[in-house]
């Protein structure tokens, strides 16, 4: 299986391609900005800035709050969900890795590696392209793809505020 966030247009919208076939598409306001949209699974997906410093950010389905995507002091992205039944939430923690090629790791707040992103810059486009590597877990297609809408959009925030964009 080939999973691929590929950049759409040049304000950083991007779409996941599962052996080439189109799963969603997440679309920015303007040129990576604090807001992005995507409809998936039946729902319409919003994340937008909670504060001024671009370090916390809502997640909003259908207009109600379902988590947060918060980047911690040491780089790290924290994506916090709320579970479908309201009993609790699930925390997943995004690693940036690597000086010379950049890749970040998902991960499941017991340490399981979920996948992994390769970001390639392809420079004729001035655009990211992220190859998904996806480890050996049980999490569904279906999870796993929503969970690519908040690292793509993680991934791109950081790659921008980081000077590497």
């Amino acid at each position: 299986m080939i999973l691929l966030l590929e950049s759409i247009d040049s304000r950083g919208s991007f779409r996941l391609l599962r052996d080439g076939a189109e799963q969603f598409q997440l679309k920015y306001q303007n040129w990576f900005s604090s807001k992005a949209v995507t409809a998936y699974n039946d729902q319409q997906i919003i994340m937008k800035s909670k504060n001024i410093w671009m370090s916390k950010f809502d997640i909003f389905k259908d207009d109600k709050d379902v988590g947060d995507i918060i980047f911690n002091w040491m780089g790290h992205v924290i994506i916090r969900l709320t579970r479908a039944d309201g009993k609790g939430e699930d925390e997943f923690l995004l690693k940036h890795r690597g000086i010379v090629s950049t890749q970040y790791e998902l991960r499941t707040e017991e340490n399981e590696h979920l996948l992994t992103l390769k970001a390639g810059f392809n420079w004729k486009k001035f655009k990211y392209n992220y190859e998904i590597i996806r480890e050996d877990h049980d999490y569904p297609d279906v999870v796993l793809d929503e969970l690519l809408i908040y690292c793509g959009f993680a991934a791109n925030l950081h790659m921008t505020n980081s000077g590497m964009g």
